[in-house]
C-alpha cells in the first residue's frame, strides 16, 4: 500500500520476520488470535498466515448498554445516567 506511513511498514516487516521465525514442536498447541476494527487494511501477507476469519458485527443498542454497564459498574454515576436510577 503506497500511502502507508513508514512506521506501519516497519512494524509489519518486523512482525512478518518474527512470525516467519516462529517455530514450535509438533506436540505444542499454539493459537494466534488477531483482531482489528479495520479488516480492509490488513496486509494480504498477514491474512495468508491467518487461515480463518470471523466477522463479529457491531453490538446493537441493548448490547452496547450492557457493555457500558460492565465498564461503568464501579464508577459513581448520576441517578439518571443509565436510566435505572441506580449508582
Amino acid at each position: 500500500k503506497s500511502n502507508e506511513h513508514e512506521v506501519f511498514t516497519n512494524m509489519k516487516t518486523e512482525f512478518m520476520t518474527l512470525w516467519d521465525g516462529f517455530t514450535t514442536s509438533d506436540e505444542a498447541r499454539v493459537m494466534v488470535l488477531a483482531a482489528t476494527n479495520r479488516p480492509w487494511e490488513v496486509d494480504e501477507a498477514i491474512l495468508r498466515r491467518l487461515p480463518r476469519t470471523y466477522e463479529i458485527p457491531l453490538p446493537n443498542e441493548s448490547q452496547r448498554e450492557g457493555i457500558l454497564r460492565v465498564l461503568m459498574k464501579e464508577e459513581p454515576l448520576a441517578r439518571d445516567m443509565m436510566g435505572t436510577g441506580q449508582n
